[in-house]
């Protein structure tokens, strides 16, 4: 699997419940510094956006390690 389409993978596209928090919300919330609390609104409504990279980066990492592209499944060479 190619590394940076895992990274769209996810990121793309929003859950039912990320959709159900963004109607209870009034849409996406951004994080404001004169407010921390939108800090939590902010990664209820976009739980990917608001994960650290380093998570984004290693989900990447296992799936392009665990299925390299061409192979018939893990650690199988295709």
């Amino acid at each position: 699997m190619n590394h940076e389409l895992v990274h769209v993978a996810a990121v793309d596209g929003a859950t039912a419940g990320d959709l159900r928090k963004r109607r209870f919300f009034g849409g996406k919330v951004g994080p404001i510094a004169e407010q921390p609390e939108t800090i939590l609104y902010y990664y209820l409504t976009t739980p990917r956006d608001a994960a650290p990279r380093w998570y984004h980066e290693g989900a990447a990492v296992f799936l392009e390690t665990w299925m390299p592209a061409g192979s018939a499944g893990p650690g199988r060479v295709g």
